[in-house]
Order: C-alpha cells, then sequence, then structure tokens
C-alpha cells in the first residue's frame, strides 16, 4: 500500500507525500543537523584514527539509538502544540534501546559467524558454514526490515513491548515496500560519499581522507532516521494519532510539514536518485579499482629468501615504509608473475608478519615501525623443479612490478 494514502476512519484522507515530509523534518532541523552528524561520526573517526574496537563498535550502536530518541521525540514534542505528554521520554528511550539492540545483535551473531566460517588456508571448508550464515543473516535482516518503523511507533504511540512491535509488524504489512523505499536514498547518498571521500587515495594512504570516509558513513544512519519517521507519520492512521494524543489537526501538521519540504531535497530521497546516485557510486568505485591496482604502492620491498616446493612458493620479504607505515599496502594485490605480466600465481594462501604463524592477512595492522618482515606463501600447478628453473620471476603489486625472484634467491627448507 501506499504511504500516501494510508490513513483511514477519522484520519486524514488526503494523500501526504512521505519524502516531502521528510524533507520538511529536515529543513527544520537544518541547525541540529551537523551536531548530530558529529555525534554520530564520532566513532567512526576513532576507528580510523586508531584501532577498531569492540567497545567502539558498542558505542556506536549506542549512538545511533540515542539520535533516534532525540529526533523521535523533538517532533513528538512539536507537533504536540501545546499538550502535555504522558509518555516519559526515559521510558521511550529505554523502548528504543531495548528492541534496537535485539535488532543489532540478530544481525551481529550470523556476521560474526559468517567472519569465523572462513578459512582462507582450507577454502574447501568454508561452503556449508558459509551458506548457513549467510541465510541467517538475511533471515535477521528481513526482520530488521519489518520492524524498521520501531523506534516512531515507540516515540509517539507507546505501549508494551508487544503493543510496539504489532504496531511496526502491521505497519510493513499495510506498506511493504515503504522501509526499503526510505532506506534507499539514503543508503545511496552515504556509499557515494565514502566512495568519493576515498577518490583521491584509494590504497588509504592518506589519513584525513580516510577518516573523512569512514565519517560519511554516518550520514546513512542520520537520513534514515528522518526518511523513517517520515513515513511513519505518513503511515499513521486514526487510531495510531489517538493513542498518541495527537489526532486533532493532524493532517494540518503534515500537511504544514509536507508543504515547508517540497524542494529538490524531496527529490533527492526518492528511491529514482538513489538509482542515480548508485549508478554515480558504481562509476567512482571503477575509478577507484582501477588506481589501486595500477598505482604503485610506496612500500619498499626487499626479498630475502625464496624456497620453492610442489605446488608452493614461500617467500621472505623486507618491507619499508617510512611515510604511511603500511596504511595503504593490500596484501591481496601481491601475486607472481613473469616479467609481462603472465601469471605464475596469483593464489596468496599464507600472510604473516610470524614466520609460525599460518594466517593470511589482508593488510598490515596498525604500527608504529616502518620495517617489518613479511611471510607469504603462494599455490601453484608447478613442480619445485620447474619453479627454481624460472629466470623471468617477478614479485607483483597490483599491475606493477615489485622486485625481481632472481635464482640465486632460492634456497633449501
Amino acid at each position: 500500500m501506499n504511504p500516501q494514502s494510508s490513513h483511514t476512519g477519522s484520519s486524514p484522507k488526503t494523500p501526504v507525500n512521505p519524502f516531502n515530509v521528510t524533507a520538511g523534518l529536515l529543513r527544520n532541523d537544518i541547525r541540529l543537523l551537523p551536531s548530530l552528524l558529529l555525534l554520530l561520526s564520532f566513532c567512526a573517526i576513532a576507528e580510523a584514527l586508531v584501532a577498531p574496537t569492540l567497545w567502539l563498535t558498542a558505542a556506536d550502536h549506542i549512538i545511533q539509538l540515542a539520535v533516534m530518541s532525540i529526533v523521535v521525540m523533538r517532533w513528538r514534542n512539536r507537533l504536540q502544540t501545546g499538550a502535555s505528554s504522558y509518555i516519559r521520554l526515559t521510558t521511550v528511550a529505554f523502548r528504543i534501546f531495548g528492541i534496537g539492540l535485539f535488532l543489532r545483535l540478530i544481525v551481529t551473531i550470523p556476521k560474526l559467524l559468517v567472519l569465523a566460517s572462513q578459512d582462507p588456508l582450507h577454502p574447501s571448508r568454508n561452503t556449508l558454514p558459509l551458506v548457513l550464515a549467510m541465510g541467517a543473516l538475511a533471515l535477521a535482516s528481513v526482520w530488521c526490515v519489518r520492524m524498521y518503523f520501531y523506534y516512531v511507533v515507540a516515540g509517539f504511540v507507546g505501549g508494551t513491548w508487544r503493543e510496539i512491535v504489532a504496531r511496526a509488524l502491521r505497519m510493513h504489512r499495510q506498506a511493504p515496500a515503504a522501509a526499503i523505499r526510505a532506506l534507499a536514498a539514503p543508503l545511496a547518498i552515504s556509499v557515494l560519499a565514502v566512495a568519493l571521500f576515498t577518490l583521491p587515495y584509494p590504497d588509504g594512504r592518506s589519513l584525513i581522507w580516510t577518516t573523512l570516509a569512514s565519517a560519511s558513513q554516518s550520514i546513512f544512519w542520520l537520513l534514515s532516521t528522518y526518511t523513517g519517521l517520515g513515513f511513519a507519520l505518513c503511515l499513521f492512521d486514526s487510531a495510531d494519532w489517538r493513542a498518541a494524543g495527537l489526532e486533532a489537526y493532524s493532517l494540518e501538521r503534515l500537511q504544514t510539514i509536507e508543504t515547508q519540504g517540497r524542494s529538490k531535497l524531496a527529490g533527492m530521497l526518492t528511491p529514482r536518485s538513489a538509482l542515480k546516485f548508485a549508478v554515480l557510486t558504481t562509476l567512482t568505485l571503477i575509478f577507484i579499482t582501477i588506481r589501486l591496482t595500477t598505482e604503485p604502492p610506496v612500500v619498499q620491498i626487499e626479498v630475502v629468501r625464496v624456497v620453492a616446493a610442489d605446488k608452493a612458493v614461500h617467500i621472505e620479504l623486507k618491507a619499508t615504509d617510512n611515510a604511511f607505515r603500511f596504511s595503504s599496502f593490500k596484501l591481496p594485490l601481491v601475486s607472481l608473475r613473469s616479467a609481462s605480466g603472465y601469471p605464475v600465481s596469483t593464489d596468496l594462501t599464507k600472510a604473516s608478519m610470524n614466520s609460525d604463524k599460518n594466517e593470511l592477512l589482508f593488510e598490515i595492522p596498525a604500527i608504529k615501525t616502518t620495517a617489518i618482515s613479511l611471510y607469504l606463501t603462494f599455490s601453484t600447478n608447478r613442480s619445485k623443479q620447474d619453479l627454481e628453473a624460472l629466470e623471468d620471476l617477478w614479485l607483483w603489486y597490483g599491475s606493477q612490478p615489485l622486485a625481481q625472484i632472481r635464482k640465486d634467491f632460492f634456497s633449501a627448507p
């Protein structure tokens, strides 16, 4: 059902455009938005400056839920027009935090299972655990979409836990596509912003641009909070407005906000605009990928030792990066090729800073030193004798040759 015509009974009959309503909400809160955006960006900025931690992840979720509570209660108070609220702010926050943390938990657990199910050293073992974990993640995501408007219900209508969940699910049944339509533009705008801030230095060598790219993720949480609020207000029926104590003049209030929001901003929040943003993002990502694979790394590489075996090559490297401390070095881009670029092995099965540790690092962890040892293992279909006989073997990074592996580098295991 179209949310523009969802009101029944004594509720508004005139269609109200949810995108205009959302734009009106944003325009009225224009002075508040920078503060909310900075608050939402805090943990992302902290993770870019230091290392991601469980505490920062937890704090990020709490801040997101706090912003949702602030926005919802702010607009409930503004729509009351003098009437006193019987819903306590602490009760609203408690309900929003409780349901919100539960929804985040049911999504986080499958994500952790997806990561835990991956064994890069034994890919054949990944299939079944990965399928089960991805299925659980998909199911959890569906439930999050179905419950998307819960925070607006908690803030405006209130009620018990069961009543809030029931009303949120009823709104989803009433307009099954509403949540997707509300989320499309915030997601597309946020991803485009991240891509644009990544573009100047796609390998992550610039701390400033990397931090801006991380902070841009907060755009999604801010915009989706307002689009969810705008859609929910348009989906409220007479029973919801009556339960919120705001039934009188509800149409006039929505129409006033909608009129204030009739602008290009409302057009930018539609799924059609989201598609345009997605196309721009795709083009930007293609350009980023080209730059990432064609630009030479700033890391200086010295081949220390090479050990050939049947179907594998073990390489010890000394790496130096005085400028960026390896923040821009992506290990999956390392491969073995001929001088002309013909692949000998692109299958990196081990990448570690410890010779005794059997792991596959995708990037170098944040460190203070500028020189490290790297231990790489490549799988190949060649025998030990064939590998040792190669006179044209190079270590490549993306599309750039790094160092030649001469025959005299090979040594016994």
